[in-house]
């Protein structure tokens, strides 16, 4: 499933014609769906985002095959760049906390890449003096909570730019229609994300190693972010050392009663994967 996360209506509308989404009967959120694309309206800041993703997430219980993206426009301090490109994010900063999250791009997805900044109000030019090039309001709240539930390479941020925080209201159909014009290259990046999680699942884990992962969750109820993190430390093991994962098997007849004995085991599985 591939997830999309967009601030505004004006930026969904699009994307939900295009892949044909329907409204689905869950409320609480403005959510649509269709095969295996959900997207989901979460309002603007970076609380709503983090609200929004928390929310899908927890409720879809995302696997390895499953990627998250915070779409939207966004605003910049580089008057270098075009309004209506398309940016791939590799680096998203909190403004308020300077807290750094960082994408791990892995597919060539052909655009340029941009640091992204998060403020959690409107923003003019004079006020941003930092050095990153993109600013927005929902980035860091989007990144921070799907990272309880995925893995950084499962995560994804992709910005048109809009503006260069010089203009107090923006017009809508100038969105759309810069939206509507990068359709088929939004498309191809959702194409190359799901045949890289399939392809990096099917030949990093054969399937004695992948029984072995699924063996060691159930055995000792890890929680959902330790899953995910054992599936990133796994995957990243084995391709950095490209050896078996059998001498994992020992914790995969473990049984565990507690939790202070879960994250013990689960600490010492950490240790010898990094």
């Amino acid at each position: 499933m591939i997830y999309i996360v967009t601030a505004l209506a004006i930026e969904a509308r699009p994307l939900i014609k295009h892949f044909g989404l329907k409204k689905t009967g869950y409320n609480f959120f403005r959510e649509y769906a269709s095969g295996d694309i959900l997207l989901v309206i979460s309002g603007t800041g970076k609380i709503n985002s983090a609200c929004a993703v928390s929310d899908i997430l927890s409720r879809h219980q995302p696997g390895s095959r499953d990627a998250i993206i915070n779409f939207g426009i966004c605003g910049s301090v580089d008057a270098d760049c075009n309004k209506g490109e398309t940016f791939f994010i590799n680096k998203v900063v909190d403004n308020d906390t300077q807290r750094v999250y960082y994408p791990d791009i892995m597919i060539d997805h052909g655009m340029q890449e941009a640091g992204l900044r998060t403020y959690s109000m409107p923003v003019a030019f004079d006020d941003c003096k930092q050095s990153e090039e993109f600013v927005d309001m929902e980035g860091s709240g989007f990144f921070q909570a799907a990272s309880h539930y995925l893995g950084p390479h499962s995560i994804y941020v992709i910005k048109i730019l809009s503006d260069f925080l010089n203009e107090t209201k923006l017009d809508r159909d100038f969105i759309r229609q810069m939206i509507e014009s990068k359709l088929y290259q939004i498309e191809t990046v959702l194409y190359d994300i799901k045949k890289m999680l399939e392809i990096s699942e099917k030949q990093l884990l054969n399937q004695k190693e992948q029984k072995l992962i699924s063996d060691i969750k159930n055995n000792l109820n890890l929680t959902v972010s330790q899953k995910h993190l054992l599936d990133d430390i796994a995957s990243q093991y084995k391709i950095r050392t490209n050896k078996s994962l059998d001498f994992l098997e020992e914790y995969s007849c473990k049984r565990v009663t507690t939790k202070h004995e879960r994250n013990k085991l689960f600490g010492q599985i950490k240790a010898r994967l990094t």
